[in-house]
């Protein structure tokens, strides 16, 4: 496993404020191993799979807030884990596969 991951899995949890639209590859890449992402709302996959943990971008009140309630609130954060974990089925290969087809059917008018 990459350095990369074998320190992800160590995080009690991971903060990721950036004031960027951007996908949110870490969060998918967290959500994996089990750590919750305090993060900003613009990130697409924070709101999707952390919603419960989005913030406006540098909102420092509720960062400290989140993470302390993570920290002292062991099932608050395996409750939030297990719901981002559910929400990557969406993203895997198959079920890709099947929109594209989809799509492609419906393009074609099938």
């Amino acid at each position: 496993m990459p350095e990369y991951y074998e320190m992800l899995t160590r995080c009690k949890f991971v903060i990721n404020l950036t004031d960027r639209n951007t996908p949110g590859r870490l969060q998918g890449e967290a959500a994996f191993f089990g750590v919750p992402v305090i993060g900003s709302n613009r990130l697409e996959l924070q709101e999707e799979l952390f919603p419960q943990l989005s913030v406006k971008p540098f909102e420092l009140e509720k960062v400290v807030e989140y993470g302390q309630k993570l920290l002292n609130q062991s099932k608050f954060g395996k409750e939030l884990s297990q719901f981002a974990f559910e929400g990557l089925k969406e993203y895997n290969y198959e079920n890709s596969i099947n929109k594209y087809e989809s799509l492609l059917a419906r393009i074609k008018g099938e």
